[in-house]
Order: C-alpha cells, then sequence, then structure tokens
C-alpha cells in the first residue's frame, strides 16, 4: 500500500470498524466519557430535566452503559431506564450488566433508524458524547428520531465538547497517510451552533451552557488522551413543545 498522506472520508462502515475496535479492547474502557464523567453528567442531568415519577429515559448510543450505572441510583417514583445503540457488543454488554435492576428495561439494537420503540414512548432522551460524531445524514436522523420517540413536553439532554481543538486530536496512520480525528469526531459544537441546529429539528432551547467538567473530576487518568474533556463541554436541554 503507497504511503500517500490524505484526510479520512467518515463514512457509517469506517465509523462502525473503529468503536468495534475500540469496544472489544478493556484498555480503552477507562478513556471513555462515560468512565470518568458519568457520575456528574447523572447529576447534571436530574438538575437540569423536570421529568415525572414515572417517566421513561431512553440512552441513546448507551456504549458499555457507563452514564445508565450513574442515572440509576438517582431515579425515584417508577422511573424507567431504556437503553439503545448501534452496536451489538454494546447491546448485549448493557443488558447483562444491569440484567438485575428493577428500573432498567432492556437494550435495543438499532441497526438504522428508525429505533424499535413506538410514537411518543419517552420523556427523556440522553445523548452523551454523540452529535459531534454524526454525518449530516446521521445527525438529520437521529434528531428527527428523538422527536418521534418523545412525548410533547419531553426532553432531549445532550453533552459534546465545547468548540473543540479539532486538529488536536487528529492523528496518522503511518501505514498509509490517512489523518483522521482519533475519536471519529466529524464536527465542532459552540452553544450558538448547537442551539441553531436542534432548534431546526423542531425542539425549543430552555438550556445551553458550558460546563467545566475538569472542575469535577480531579486528577484524570491519560490527559493528552482525553483532551476535550478537559477543556469542558456543553450541555444541552431541548423540549418537544408539539
Amino acid at each position: 500500500m503507497p504511503f500517500t498522506p490524505h484526510e479520512i472520508e467518515w463514512t457509517a462502515e469506517k465509523s462502525k470498524r473503529l468503536w468495534d475496535y475500540y469496544g472489544s479492547n478493556p484498555k480503552y474502557a477507562e478513556t471513555f466519557f462515560g468512565f470518568m464523567a458519568g457520575g456528574l453528567v447523572a447529576k447534571r442531568l436530574f438538575a437540569s430535566i423536570s421529568a415525572p415519577e414515572d417517566a421513561r429515559l431512553l440512552d441513546f448510543s448507551c456504549g458499555p452503559g457507563d452514564v445508565i450505572a450513574a442515572c440509576l441510583p438517582l431515579m425515584r417514583g417508577n422511573q424507567e431506564m431504556y437503553a439503545t445503540d448501534f452496536s451489538d457488543t454494546y447491546v448485549r454488554r448493557v443488558a447483562d450488566r444491569f440484567k438485575s435492576e428493577a428500573r432498567f428495561k432492556g437494550s435495543a439494537l438499532t441497526e438504522s433508524l428508525p429505533t424499535p420503540y413506538p410514537n411518543g414512548f419517552f420523556d427523556v432522551i440522553i445523548a452523551t458524547e454523540v452529535i459531534e460524531h454524526l454525518l449530516d445524514s446521521e445527525l438529520d436522523g437521529m434528531l428527527a428520531e428523538c422527536h418521534r420517540l418523545l412525548k410533547p413536553g419531553g426532553q432531549v439532554f445532550f453533552t459534546t465538547p465545547n468548540n473543540e481543538d479539532y486538529d488536536a486530536s487528529k492523528i496518522l496512520c503511518p501505514e498509509c497517510g490517512c489523518t483522521f480525528h482519533r475519536w471519529q469526531h466529524v464536527r465542532v459544537w459552540t452553544a450558538g451552533t448547537l442551539a441553531a441546529r436542534v432548534e431546526q429539528a423542531g425542539f425549543v432551547t430552555r438550556i445551553v451552557k458550558p460546563v467545566a467538567w475538569q472542575r469535577w473530576l480531579g486528577k484524570l487518568r491519560s490527559l493528552a488522551v482525553n483532551r476535550q474533556i478537559v477543556k469542558g463541554g456543553l450541555v444541552y436541554v431541548g423540549e418537544r413543545v408539539r
């Protein structure tokens, strides 16, 4: 294979290859955002949303379930947690991890949209560090699916890096010359661009603000790998009003 410097053109298949590798390598588990900041995300979630006592919550693209693990102890009343992911590995892992949790109602594989859940089924949809990974068509589909799945008055809760230094996380394949973001990010969000884009999908912005995760995380493992977490992120809450 000739060495030719070039920028990657991400596709769904290429993204899947990378995340299948990360998911199959246990050494990466402690570098994931949910592992390091899941507890902080859960506290911020329940401080930011108003969910009824019988609310159904969905972790959209749940990964290994670290955010779910942090949310379950904070849930109250008859609230229930559901999960979906595009990776069969993660869906099975999450199902096994929470099989003894009464509030956890299962994980569903979503190979393509729509998800298997009915219209208006959820009160809250959580997507932590997801939207920076989505290509244009995937982002459109994901936001439309969140709108479909939520009841009127339901809310989305998103986190994403805040104005990320994109090039700082790019790496090069020494075999073929391809350069790419090591965590497969394809876009950079600011508070303004995030609110505008989610509003285009029919949501009303309730909260969009920077959050300094590093203030609470203390001494992080692998600061270089997790530079986007050290810098801080954005929290977004949007409501489906109709």
